[in-house]
C-alpha cells in the first residue's frame, strides 16, 4: 500500500482526527470528495469545501445529506452518460487555500482571517453557508431557464429551508445518535435488574439491640512540615542560576540553605546535593561573575556558616578556581602584619581591612584613634571606623618589597605606603601617615 492509498483511507475514516481532515483538504486536492463525504468532517470545513464549487465535491455533500434513493430528482434530467476511459488526469490549477476561509480549528486562539478570493462574492472573514449552497446548486442547476421566471420566489424560499434544515441536522444527528445509545444502555441494565428482584424477597428485619459505640481516641496528628520539601528545595537551588537577580548574594545564599536544613531535617543531605551546591556556584560564577560568585561562597562556607554539611561541601572547592585579574606573584600567605614603621596594621581574612594609627590628612568623619578602610570581595575601598583593627597585639612585619595575600586580597609594602588591593578586581588603596588614595 502506497503513502497515498494511507492518505485516501485517512480521507474515509470517520476516526481520522479534525487536523487531519484539514489538512488533507489543503495538501491533496483530489481527496476533498471523500473529505466532504466522511461523516467526521466538521461544519467549518464543510462550508468552506462547498465554497470551492467544485462538482465532486458538490456531489459528495448531496449524498452526505441525502442516501442515494432520496436524492432529489429534476424533471427532464438526462441519464448519466457512460464515463469515458480514463486519461491522463492533467495537472490542477492551484486550488484556493482551505485557511483563507477562515476555519477555526479546534485549539485555536483566534479565527483566521481569510484572504479576499477573486472566485467568491462575499466579504472577507464571512462564510457561507456552504455545503447547502453547493447542494442547492447541484439540484436546481438542471433546470436552466424553463419556468424561472415562475418558480423563483419558491426555489428561493426552497433553498433557505434546506440550508437551515442541513445545519440543525449537522448539529442534532450526533446528539440524538448519542441519546439513543444511552436509552438502549439503560432499558438493558433495567431488563436485567429486574428479575432479580422479583425472585429474591426481602428479608423480614431482626430484632436486635444496639449498645452505645464508644468513640474512637483520636489519633495523634503527624506534625505537617512547613514550607518545601527536600525535592523542591532541591529543584529551586537547581533553577537558581537562571532566577537570580545578580544583585542579592544573601538571598542566594538563603536557597543553598534551604535544602541544607530540609537535608538535616529529613537526615536526607546526600553527596549529589553536595555536588550539585558546587555546581551552582560555579554557574553563579559564570552567570553573575567572579566577585558575586565569591561573595555567596563566603556566605556559605566562612564565618557564621549554619550548616556543616553545607560548608563542607562549598569550602572544600578551595579558591584556586576563581579568575584573578590582579594575582599577587611570590606573595606570602599571611593573615594579620604591619608596615616596618608599625603606623599601618593590616587584617587579611573574608574582608581585607588596614588602620592608619598616626596621619597628617583629615579623617572620615567618625574616625578617631586612626583610620580604618575596608575593602570586601564585592566591593570597593571604604571607611570602616566602627570596626578598627586592633594594634595591641604585636603583628608580623612585612618588610619593605615584600607582598602578604589570604584568599582574594593582598598588600604590598612600601618605604612610602601600604598598598593593599582585591585579586579579583584590582581595587584597592594606597596608605601612609601623609595620605591615602583610593584606585
Amino acid at each position: 500500500m502506497t503513502e497515498h492509498d494511507d492518505v485516501r483511507r485517512m480521507a474515509s475514516d470517520p476516526a481520522t482526527d479534525w487536523d487531519i481532515l484539514h489538512w488533507i483538504a489543503e495538501n491533496h486536492p483530489e481527496l476533498r470528495p471523500e473529505v466532504a463525504a466522511n461523516p467526521s468532517t466538521y461544519p467549518e470545513l464543510l462550508e468552506a469545501l462547498a465554497d470551492l464549487d467544485d462538482p465532486a465535491i458538490n456531489a459528495a455533500l448531496m449524498r452526505r445529506f441525502w442516501p442515494e434513493d432520496e436524492l432529489p430528482v429534476t424533471e427532464g434530467a438526462a441519464e448519466p452518460e457512460p464515463e469515458p476511459e480514463s486519461e491522463p488526469d492533467p495537472e490542477p490549477d492551484p486550488e484556493p487555500d482551505l485557511q483563507e476561509a477562515g476555519i477555526l480549528l479546534p485549539g485555536d486562539d483566534q479565527p483566521r482571517e481569510p484572504h479576499p478570493d477573486p472566485l467568491h462574492d462575499d466579504e472577507p472573514g464571512v462564510l457561507a453557508v456552504g455545503a447547502t449552497a453547493a447542494a442547492d446548486d447541484a439540484v436546481d442547476g438542471a433546470d436552466g431557464a424553463d419556468g424561472a421566471d415562475e418558480d423563483a420566489p419558491e426555489a428561493g424560499e426552497q433553498r433557505r429551508g434546506r440550508r437551515v434544515g442541513f445545519i440543525v441536522l449537522a448539529v442534532l444527528l450526533p446528539l440524538i445518535a448519542v441519546g439513543a445509545i444511552l436509552a438502549l444502555g439503560l432499558t438493558l441494565l433495567g431488563d436485567r435488574s429486574t428479575p432479580a428482584a422479583e425472585q429474591s424477597p426481602a428479608p423480614e428485619p431482626e430484632q436486635t439491640t444496639t449498645e452505645p459505640e464508644e468513640s474512637p481516641e483520636p489519633s495523634p496528628e503527624e506534625p505537617e512540615v512547613e514550607g518545601p520539601t527536600v525535592e523542591e528545595a532541591r529543584a529551586a537551588l537547581q533553577d537558581l542560576p537562571e532566577e537570580t537577580s545578580c544583585e542579592d548574594p544573601a538571598q542566594d545564599a538563603e536557597v543553598f540553605e534551604l535544602l541544607a536544613e530540609r537535608g538535616d531535617e529529613e537526615d536526607a543531605w546526600t553527596q549529589e546535593h553536595a555536588d550539585l551546591s558546587q555546581d551552582v556556584v560555579e554557574d553563579l560564577q559564570d552567570e553573575c561573575g567572579d566577585p558575586y560568585a565569591a561573595r555567596v561562597f563566603q556566605l556559605l562556607s566562612g564565618e557564621g556558616a549554619e550548616h556543616d554539611a553545607l560548608s563542607t561541601a562549598v569550602g572544600g572547592m578551595g579558591t584556586d578556581w576563581f579568575n584573578y585579574a590582579y594575582p599577587a606573584t611570590g606573595a606570602r600567605e599571611m593573615t594579620t602584619f604591619s608596615a616596618p614603621t608599625g603606623n599601618v596594621v593590616c587584617e587579611l581574612g573574608e574582608s581585607l581591612r588596614c588602620r592608619v594609627l598616626d596621619h597628617s590628612f583629615e579623617a572620615p568623619e567618625g574616625c578617631e584613634d586612626g583610620t580604618t578602610y575596608r575593602i570586601s570581595v564585592d566591593e570597593g575601598p571604604e571607611p570602616d571606623c566602627e570596626n578598627q583593627v586592633s594594634s595591641e597585639d604585636e603583628p608580623e612585619v612585612l618588610q619593605y618589597g615584600q607582598t602578604a595575600a589570604n584568599g582574594f586580597f593582598a598588600c604590598a609594602s612600601f618605604p612610602s605606603q601600604m598598598s593593599c588591593w582585591n585579586q579579583l578586581t584590582g581595587e584597592g588603596i594606597n596608605l601612609s601617615s601623609t595620605r591615602n588614595s583610593i584606585y
